[in-house]
């Protein structure tokens, strides 16, 4: 190099030499150039699990949308959000539709997912608040799932021919209970009949055991159910307590003696120790009088055209009386409905006998049958007869239930038939003599005929 040229002068303060110059040491000659290194990592450092508490969910009274105001927890790892590796955020929503559809009454199950309910970029810093409005189109209640997807910052690094899934880091966020905001209608009794339950043993060779569980009535409803959505069940309504307003009221259930009956009074007004899921009774606000009452929700379960609610009660001893009527108050009943709009209007059913309990124990020695009934009774005593039937060989009892009180009629009909000498009545002390077994072709069996004494207390 010259050293007339000034550029010698540069060169030696401090003095570069001009093999360095000739390596690029020279920032005169070649001047320096910023080069930002990017740790491009594939995945977003961590799952974006969202913090959503009851109060920043909105969904008010007869609202078809619910609105989420979730936040992230910043984080390098584990849950939160990394906005540094995170560079987008998608919300995906799923939940099952419960609805009563189809010619036959069904608990239908209709799985719905809404692929890209919101999407949002993000920027370096504190992970910003996320505002999602979630429109259904009704007031019904859901149990909702939400997925939050976070997408690398980096994927544009990566070679286009690998697949999304990843860049990506999903998590399920905990089930939102999206409440149902309207108020449900009263349901549409078809009837009220009694129901029965049978239990049957023989705990020893010599020994039977039936027991007819009969303290429980059969609610007959209307289609269709689940107006508001999942969990809708039907209540029995009844007052808090007999000094409150609505003790006297049409809208809580009420209870009274069969007066053609010898038999213990009984309260007007069940508590909740009256049923068998006592455990299930909660309060709520009943709108007719602005005040408290005491519910006890039952499943319903499809039937044919219909659907139908079995109510057990456990009455208490103390309050046991024979036959006694019950004129329920029902209503449709929503557990998950915002404050106020659980409990539909009341509907009132007819009255309908709640009948008694009977534990049957037949016991053999030799050739005799020892005969025990035991369950409420009036006093005096109903008739009871036990009878002794039988049916012909080669076919089988299970499936037969035609029963003839005249042995003689109709031989060529397959029918239970009495078998002569083979029935006894309860005396008026309550002890029912043995029968004794004849031999006979084909199966044997004890039928129990229970009748109540009208027409005599009627003659009294």
């Amino acid at each position: 190099m010259s050293d007339h040229l000034a550029v010698t002068d540069y060169l030696s303060n401090p003095p570069i030499s001009p093999e360095q110059t000739l390596l690029g040491c020279n920032p005169l000659v070649t001047p320096p150039r910023r080069i930002l290194v990017v740790h491009a990592v594939r995945s977003p450092l961590a799952e974006p699990k969202w913090n959503l508490p009851g109060t920043a969910v909105e969904r008010g009274p007869g609202a078809t949308a619910v609105v989420l105001n979730a936040t992230f927890t910043p984080a390098g790892s584990g849950f939160g959000l990394h906005t540094d590796s995170t560079g987008r955020l998608e919300v995906a929503a799923s939940w099952t539709e419960v609805e009563d559809v189809g010619d036959q009454a069904a608990i239908g199950q209709r799985p719905v997912t809404v692929a890209h309910l919101h999407s949002q970029s993000l920027d370096r810093g504190d992970p910003p608040p996320v505002r999602i409005r979630h429109e259904f189109g009704d007031a019904k209640h859901r149990a909702v799932t939400y997925t939050v997807k976070a997408t690398s910052r980096f994927r544009e690094y990566f070679k286009d021919t690998e697949p999304e899934e990843a860049f990506q880091s999903s998590h399920r966020q905990d089930t939102l209970e999206a409440l149902s905001t309207v108020r449900p209608a009263a349901p549409l009794v078809l009837g009220v009949v009694p129901g029965f339950e049978w239990q049957r043993s023989q705990p020893a060779a010599d020994r039977v055991e039936h027991t007819r569980h009969a303290q429980r009535l059969r609610v007959e409803l209307a289609r269709p159910w689940f107006q508001t959505g999942a969990g809708e069940q039907l209540a029995v309504v009844l007052a808090t307590s007999d000094s409150d307003p609505t003790a006297k009221s049409e809208w809580v259930t009420r209870v009274g003696r069969d007066p053609l009956f010898a038999t213990s009074a009984t309260a007007p007004r069940p508590t909740s120790a009256w049923f068998a899921n006592a455990a299930a009774a909660r309060q709520v606000m009943l709108s007719e009088s602005n005040t408290p009452v005491t519910i006890i929700p039952v499943d319903v379960t499809p039937a044919g055209d219909r659907w139908y609610a079995d109510i057990e009660f456990t009455v208490p001893a103390a309050a046991a009386s024979y036959n006694p009527f019950v004129r329920l108050a029902v209503a449709r009943y929503q557990r998950d409905s915002i404050d106020g709009l659980q409990l539909s209007p009341v509907t009132v059913t007819d009255m309908v006998p709640l009948l008694p309990d009977r534990h049957v124990v037949v016991t053999r020695t030799g050739n005799q049958l020892g005969i025990s009934v035991d369950g409420l009774s009036p006093n005096p005593l109903n008739r009871l007869e036990a009878i002794l039937e039988s049916c012909g060989p080669g076919v089988p009892p299970e499936d037969l239930d035609v029963v003839v009180d005249d042995a003689a009629a109709e031989p060529h009909l397959s029918a239970w038939r009495p078998v002569a000498g083979g029935s006894v009545v309860r005396s008026a002390n309550g002890s029912i003599p043995p029968l004794t077994l004849v031999s006979t072709p084909g199966r044997l069996r004890i039928r129990l005929r229970e009748t109540e004494n009208i027409t005599e207390r009627f003659q009294r």
